[in-house]
């Protein structure tokens, strides 16, 4: 995510840039961007594990996907490589679950995370949304619904009201290990709102 015009996907709105505390009174600045997502208009009959009956859905290419997938399907158009974090049930997809039993993170990307785990009281807990990467090029992104990202307008704690206590530290941890803002990111996705088109009314009959 070194080059923000050439790697970010065109779906991502870039919006202003988020300060995040790093602990004794050290800051960090990481891009922030919007994304429109297409809900489902009718529940989909894909079958899921109750754990996760509460995320939403949306669709990418008329396929009901997570909206951290969705994201991630974005970003793979544009060359990288990744997967979703799925923390509660230590896994990665690049899929949906009910399509994947999960994938292993070998090579430069796992050798990262794996980097970063000394320097976080709780390992791997708080890790963002998407693990990107391409070559030997890593990044992270967290995706948060609209409705965290009203704090975008809070001022000053927006940030780490929007990412919450877990996040903020395994961002301080991934510092510590020696990455830099320019590999996070941070994604703010709302549904895209649809225009009914309207009707024109029949023509009445004619005089005569």
């Amino acid at each position: 995510m070194t080059d923000p015009t050439s790697e970010v996907p065109e779906e991502l709105v870039p919006a202003d840039d988020l300060s995040l505390p790093l602990g004794a009174g050290r800051e960090i600045t990481v891009r922030c961007y919007r994304a429109l997502l297409h809900g489902c208009p009718d529940k989909p009959t894909i079958s899921l594990d109750r754990a996760y009956s509460a995320k939403p859905l949306v669709l990418v290419d008329k396929q009901a996907v997570f909206p951290e997938l969705a994201v991630l399907s974005f970003f793979r158009r544009k060359g990288w490589e990744g997967a979703w974090v799925d923390l509660p049930h230590r896994k990665y997809f690049d899929r949906m679950p009910n399509q994947s039993k999960g994938i292993s993170l070998g090579g430069h990307a796992g050798q990262v995370l794996s980097r970063i785990a000394p320097y976080s009281d709780d390992g791997r807990a708080g890790c963002w949304d998407l693990v990107l990467w391409a070559e030997r090029t890593v990044a992270f992104a967290a995706v948060v619904g609209a409705d965290g990202g009203a704090a975008l307008s809070s001022g000053r704690s927006a940030g780490a009201a929007l990412l919450g206590d877990s996040r903020i530290k395994w961002l301080a941890a991934a510092v510590k290990s020696g990455m830099s803002a320019a590999q996070f990111a941070v994604v703010v996705w709302d549904y895209r709102t649809v225009v009914a088109r309207k009707k024109r009314p029949a023509p009445g009959p004619s005089g005569g």
